[in-house]
């Protein structure tokens, strides 16, 4: 791992969002607050921030407003580690709003100690990926119908990380048995927090890859991104010596907050149809490493697309295109 990240290019300029509503998922700070400055920034509409915290949301509202004064911005609560709360997200925002161009899905966690979700599920695993799969079924028709009438894809952009390269199963350290799936590894073992996340960002990436085989980019263009390690506030939940680790880190090697937000807009505005189902290092497509192109690695993939429909399907109504072999 090198000591110092390389140099990334701000957006460029001319980028017009006038006349588009995005939601941002995990807005009140950090990655979302920022991707929600920079759209604004671009001429946005309208935004939604999607937070657990609404008083916090109105907060960040406000402080945006300051800048942006002619910008229509909605708090909407949104507490993805709960089935419940994210359909009722869902069904909100269809019923409020007609159209929505763009969906920033960046909410996400990282425990330090395994946490489970009331689904059942490893928390890490519950938000940053099934929530996130029900959030990209429930709001598709509404982004495929916005597509129509813009007459240009509409966008889904999940905030992604290459730190799945570094889980067990990608490096060999582990392997699943046949009849075993990913979600049902990481719920019943005893993994670090490190593996924990990058099992929640393996999934994403594999899901993602699935997706894109089956809906085309003509009216919904799907993908994530990675911008590397940023200088936000997520360490302040470590204990007090592992805090003090990740702050050094961080004022060395970490990018400023602005970065993510070139990284984001990048992949959700500037990128097109070529990044469909891809996963955006800083704002270069990712290669898949030969793991995921094994037939191992294939399997496992499937297993994860098949488990996200069955456990969604019950939810929600899933496209057509998602139901196909």
């Amino acid at each position: 791992m090198p000591i110092f990240q390389p140099p990334v290019e701000p957006l460029p300029s001319g980028i017009d969002l006038s006349d588009q509503t995005a939601i941002v998922t995990g807005a009140s700070r950090g990655i979302g607050l920022e991707i929600s400055k920079q759209l604004l920034d671009a001429g946005l509409s309208t935004l939604i921030l999607a937070v657990r915290n609404t008083a916090g949301g109105q907060t960040v509202k406000n402080q945006l407003l300051a800048a942006h004064p002619k910008a229509k911005i909605d708090v909407v609560r949104l507490d993805a580690g709960e089935y419940p709360e994210v359909q009722r997200f869902i069904d909100q925002i269809r019923a409020d709003y007609t159209e929505v161009n763009i969906l920033m899905l960046n909410a996400g966690i990282g425990t330090l100690h395994k946490e489970v979700a009331s689904t059942g599920h490893e928390n890490n695993f519950q938000v940053n990926f099934f929530s996130n799969v029900l959030l990209t079924f429930g709001l598709f028709p509404l982004l495929e119908s916005s597509a129509d009438k813009s007459g240009k894809p509409s966008r889904i952009t999940w905030t992604g990380s290459r730190t799945f390269l570094n889980s067990s199963l990608v490096t060999g350290k582990a392997q699943l048995k046949s009849t075993e799936s990913l979600s049902k590894y990481v719920d019943k073992n005893s993994l670090g927090p490190y593996d924990r996340y990058a099992y929640s960002k393996l999934a994403v990436v594999m899901f993602l890859d699935e997706l894109a085989k089956r809906s085309p980019p003509d009216r919904v263009i799907v993908n994530n991104f990675c911008p590397g390690l940023i200088r936000t506030n997520m360490s302040d939940v470590l204990p007090f010596p592992l805090r003090v680790l990740m702050k050094a880190q961080l004022a060395i090697r970490g990018r400023p907050v602005e970065v993510s937000g070139w990284v984001a807009l990048h992949a959700a505005v500037v990128t097109g149809k070529e990044t469909h189902g891809k996963l955006l290092g800083d704002k270069e497509i990712v290669e898949p490493v030969a793991f995921l192109k094994s037939k191992e690695g294939l399997r496992i993939q499937k297993g994860v697309w098949d488990e996200a429909l069955a456990e969604i399907g019950s939810l929600t109504t899933l496209p057509s295109w998602a139901k196909g072999t």
